[in-house]
């Protein structure tokens, strides 16, 4: 028979499991439970990546193929969707869709909502020359926060043969103006993938075609159309620009315009005296695209803001203090625009303190630059020297870059 003590000990036992397991209960052991106090709101639920089914037609098909995609996403969350196709099961490029529909904040539900587009296969070079079996469009769709699994079309067959190619077109060139050597791209679709085959021509004047760059995420499977083209623009010369391809004139509607050119810088040297000195180039173009003026000393190039300037002139402030000019320092003027620079012109920095008693004289421009009319030319140019000293010059000329010839000087 039990003693009363020890049934009271039992029945203490009990009661404190009893009061361990509503306690355990009570604070919400276990996944998801609250803490403390209790009474927490439940922990949101997570996102549902979207998902998507896409259809197209059976057997052969040619022209525009009409793709619809279901997209389905269970929280209703606007979706967005990558589509794709393959001629091979391999490669994958993005397709032309007609009338540039919009890929991004679809529509979507629990039951799925289906959204319509049509494939443009003519423009993207496909079965042109034979049929191209196995061709496959793929769908990839993602919402704010997840991302859905690519789902793939059945296969089917793509009969453009006998199909006129999409004709070349150009979608953008820029910049339309720089001086000898600035790049030059031209963008567009269907332009041929042999550089050789290419001409350019602003006002008569050739380009020369520097390369051929395909742009994989948008070029064709085939790999003929390339989106960009890069040639180099001549100086100073206006009109529209043209290209041939294969023999074959293409109209791209871009006018280009003159660079910007240098043609004096006034006063041709200034001295290191802890002043501000304002600087005048003159020239044509000069207000030519987001103006701006760069120093260059050595290989330390320093951009400044003009003071002033208009298509003819422009004036900035000097900044002294920018050139450690011990014994004099020249320092190269170019006038910056969109897509490249003028001519460079040079200036001279000295500092007072260090320069020579004797410094040579420096010729600061030279006037005429391009061709003038036969018979007496006169020639006006800017001389300067930090000494004032007296200089002499000669003047001389060459027909074909060759030998200098020295001039006669008319009566």
């Amino acid at each position: 028979m039990m003693s009363s003590r020890s049934t009271r000990q039992s029945l203490l036992h009990s009661a404190l499991a009893l009061c361990l397991i509503t306690l355990a209960l009570s604070s919400g052991c276990g996944g998801g439970g609250g803490g403390g106090g209790g009474g927490g709101a439940p922990a949101a639920p997570n996102n549902s990546p979207p998902s998507a089914l896409v259809s197209v037609p059976s057997g052969s098909v040619s022209g525009n193929v009409t793709v619809d995609v279901t997209v389905i996403d269970a929280d209703g969350d606007p979706v967005d969707l990558v589509i794709e196709f393959s001629p091979d099961g391999v490669q994958f490029f993005t397709p032309q869709l007609v009338g540039t529909p919009a890929l991004s904040g679809l529509t979507a539900n629990s039951a799925g909502v289906v959204h319509r587009f049509e494939w443009d296969t003519v423009f993207d070079s496909v079965g042109l020359t034979m049929v191209q079996p196995g061709v496959t469009v793929r769908v990839t769709p993602r919402d704010a926060g997840a991302l859905g699994n690519a789902v793939t079309s059945s296969p089917f067959d793509v009969d453009n043969v006998g199909t006129p190619a999409t004709a070349p077109i150009v979608t953008g060139v820029a910049p339309q103006f720089g001086p000898t050597g600035t790049i030059i791209e031209i963008v567009g679709f269907n332009l041929g993938d042999d550089a050789s085959a290419i001409g350019a021509t602003v006002a008569g004047v050739a380009l020369a075609v520097l390369d051929v760059v395909t742009d994989t995420t948008t070029s064709t499977p085939d790999g003929n159309p390339s989106l960009l083209r890069v040639i180099t623009a001549p100086e100073v010369v206006a009109g529209s620009l043209e290209l041939v391809l294969a023999g074959t004139p293409l109209s791209t509607g871009a006018t280009f315009t003159a660079a910007p050119r240098i043609t004096s810088v006034s006063p041709p040297g200034i001295p290191e005296d802890g002043g501000v000195h304002t600087i005048t180039l003159r020239g044509s173009n000069l207000d030519r695209g987001a103006v701006g003026v760069v120093l260059t000393v050595g290989s330390v190039e320093t951009p400044v803001v003009p003071t002033a300037f208009t298509a003819d002139e422009c004036l900035f402030e000097f900044p002294v203090a920018l050139v450690p000019a011990a014994g004099g320092s020249i320092v190269q003027v170019e006038v910056e625009h969109d897509g490249g620079r003028s001519n460079p012109i040079e200036i001279v920095h000295s500092d007072s303190a260090t320069t020579p008693l004797n410094m040579a004289p420096i010729i600061g421009s030279v006037s005429p630059y391009q061709r003038v009319a036969a018979g007496i030319i006169p020639i006006d140019f800017t001389l300067f020297d930090y000494g004032t000293d007296v200089a002499s010059v000669s003047i001389a000329y060459s027909v074909d870059g060759g030998a200098p010839i020295a001039c006669t000087e008319a009566p």
